[in-house]
């Protein structure tokens, strides 16, 4: 296995058991955040197969810990694999455009064979290329209209990284994030918003699904929310909407989508972050009998 030769590096991380899990999460964190990678669990730092058991429901008690854990979500993908008599577990991890993603409230990024928590100036870089919006400079709102939760819920997170220094208060959060001036500009309605869309409306995503023949959808749902809110509730959407396979492999049960996951999110993350919000109308999900189809207000159908 190329993985095993190779040794750890940038993208390659060894653990010698299961119990190690916060390991594991800062792992995930690290590869989501930088440029993914691939965690065996069973091989120790010499790259020596040891081995892990694997009891019926392993696999899945993997996967959900590092749903629990993760924010934003993440579901690897994760299988057996037997070398020398022996099973290993591989977590392969993709990089996250909706980056930063912190593990147990912390954000990490990989350096070498490290992970490094991240410091409030990375986090807030990431913040501001992955929702960049170009009509964020427009001051919309009031501070009454944030909620001040989520921005709470922000500076715990930086508090938790290393050399951190997180403002003092929700204002002085928002500022040193650009998000205000004068005013409340549109980028911290869409990322902190108590309700975006009682300011800018047609800042939702609809999902339809179709069947040939009919030119309507047999269903259709609009989400609402802020940026986050509405890539984890599409996702959940599409993700109910899409066919859906069952492998029973021994004791292990997998659910096979028709389409990769990481693709699917990645859509959702590039249409809800990269749409130009002046432009009034929602983004159109159409769930086609072959193909997922996103529509952009003003933009190129993307699929």
């Amino acid at each position: 296995m190329e993985n095993l030769k190779s040794g750890e590096s940038e993208t390659v991380e060894f653990k010698k058991s299961i119990s190690d899990f916060n390991g594991i999460l800062a792992t995930v964190s690290a590869f989501s955040n930088t440029k993914g990678g691939v965690v065996l669990i069973g091989v120790d730092d010499d790259g020596e197969v040891i081995g892990v058991k694997i009891g019926r429901r392993t696999l899945e008690d993997i996967v959900n810990k590092i749903a629990q854990n993760t924010n934003p979500k993440i579901y690897p993908e994760v299988k057996v694999i037997d070398l020398k008599g022996k099973h290993i577990v591989e977590i392969r991890v993709s990089e996250r455009t909706d980056k930063p993603v912190f593990a147990c409230g912390v954000a990490y990024r990989r350096v070498g064979r490290s992970n490094v928590k991240m410091d409030r100036d990375e986090i807030v870089n990431l913040l501001r290329r992955t929702y960049e919006v170009s009509y964020e400079d427009i001051e919309l709102a009031s501070i009454e209209d944030i909620d001040l939760d989520k921005v709470k819920a922000f500076m715990a997170k930086a508090r938790n990284t290393r050399l951190s220094t997180p403002p003092s208060n929700e204002y002085n959060t928002l500022k040193s994030l650009g998000l205000i001036n004068r005013g409340v500009r549109i980028a911290a309605l869409l990322l902190f918003g108590k309700n975006p869309q009682s300011n800018i409306p047609w800042a939702t995503v609809k999902i339809g699904k179709f069947i040939s023949g009919k030119e309507r959808p047999i269903i259709e749902r609009e989400i609402y929310g802020d940026l986050v809110e509405q890539i984890e509730r599409s996702y959940v959407e599409i993700l109910s909407l899409i066919r859906r396979e069952v492998k029973i492999n021994g004791v292990l049960r997998r659910d096979l989508y028709e389409y990769p996951l990481e693709a699917i999110r990645e859509l959702i993350v590039n249409a809800v972050t990269h749409r130009d919000y002046s432009i009034k109308g929602p983004i159109y999900v159409k769930i086609m009998e072959d193909k997922i189809v996103i529509e952009n207000p003003g933009g190129l159908p993307s699929g």
